[in-house]
């Protein structure tokens, strides 16, 4: 024990100094990797960050800015948002848990709808209980949609037991609900009798209901959708018709003559200079395409296995670009074929194992009564 006090006197100032910065690098990647845990786990992908604010109105603005200062959750206060559809509630919303989240408290968004069918499923086999408990767990619970479908009565009794135990939950925590009905009129969707639904009204013992009005955010940019939609019609039916009728116009269909440089011929012998064009015009469209098919082999590889596969995906594009380009034309246009035909069987797949939910769906979108 002397010798291991007598070697700590020894230590230098340079060495406390690097075993602090160790031990501080340890602690800020430990609490990194329980963000990114709880950021993965919550499924909130809307943050306050991409929330164009401008696009509020209201002299009470600054009661939404203060928002991810998380005083709600500390001070035990319910949040509700309530409007029309398109005008930023569940954005507020998801924008709120993802801010718990990066403040190391965990947060959970659900749909009332799969709330309802989560439920059914756990009475089905017998575990309401562990049901509960996973949805009492985290700091802040977001429901989304009260009001677009409705509950029977065990159903109503289990939300009610949920809403109970956060009511009684220590800590830090909350729940936040957004809702095309005004407040008044959830008690329509939920079957049970009047003194049980008073259980309601602790939802709103401390809460704060933001009331959005005016008109959907939705359709901001809709000359954006209008122009991709607008793009791909020009591509596979205006400009294809047209090199198709300068092909049959100009007779330049011929034995011999490769089906690559068909179009060139044709659009010199009206014009000449037009062989240039048609290159320039190929060389922007195949540039474009390239870069479109790696942006998207990204992002579907990126929802599908996690960042690290899609960032090896980055490195291993662009070297079978330069493999394809030694190859001949032919070839690869089989192999674009092929790859093209395959990738209708996971779409049939997903068609066959998907349509009843789409199905469901549809069904309780046009079956609810809209406010």
């Amino acid at each position: 024990m002397r010798n291991l006090a007598r070697n700590t006197q020894e230590l230098s100032e340079e060495a406390i100094e690097a075993v602090q910065t160790v031990f501080s690098y340890i602690s800020e990647k430990k609490q990194q990797t329980t963000v990114q845990t709880l950021l993965k786990l919550s499924r909130l992908p809307k943050t306050f960050e991409n929330f164009d604010f401008s696009l509020l109105k209201s002299r009470d603005l600054d009661r939404i800015r203060v928002l991810p200062s998380l005083g709600a959750v500390y001070s035990h206060r319910n949040l509700a948002f309530i409007g029309p559809p398109g005008t930023g509630k569940t954005h507020l919303a998801q924008a709120f848990g993802y801010a718990c989240c990066q403040h190391g408290m965990r947060a959970y968004f659900i749909k009332a709808s799969e709330l309802r069918d989560r439920f059914t499923v756990a009475r089905r086999v017998g575990k309401t209980d562990s049901c509960l408990k996973s949805l009492v767990r985290p700091s802040c619970l977001i429901i989304d949609e009260i009001g677009h479908c409705e509950f029977d009565k065990e159903n109503t009794r289990l939300f009610f037991d949920l809403i109970d135990r956060r009511y009684n939950k220590e800590g830090n925590f909350n729940m936040v609900f957004t809702s095309n009905k005004n407040p008044a009129l959830w008690r329509e969707d939920f079957n049970e009798d009047s003194t049980l639904l008073c259980a309601l009204d602790r939802i709103f013992d401390e809460a704060t209901v933001f009331k959005l009005r005016g008109e959907s955010f939705r359709g901001k940019k809709l000359d954006t959708v209008s122009v991709q939609t607008g793009e791909a019609f020009l591509d596979t039916f205006v400009i294809c018709t047209i090199t198709g009728l300068v092909l049959g116009v100009t007779g330049v269909i011929a034995p011999g003559i490769s089906g690559n440089v068909l179009p060139l011929y044709a659009f010199e012998s009206v014009w000449p200079p037009m062989r240039y064009v048609l290159a320039a015009s190929l060389l922007l469209f195949s540039t474009t395409s390239l870069m479109s098919q790696w942006y998207f082999g990204f992002v579907g590889l990126n929802y599908m296995f996690g960042r690290t596969v899609a960032e090896k995906f980055k490195y291993i594009f662009p070297c079978f670009c330069i493999f394809g380009a030694t190859l001949k034309s032919d070839m690869v246009w089989t192999i674009q074929d092929i790859a093209l035909g395959l990738l209708t069987i996971p779409n049939l797949i997903a068609m066959v194992f998907l349509w009843p939910k789409v199905r469901k769906a549809t069904k309780e979108f046009f079956g609810t009564p809209r406010t």
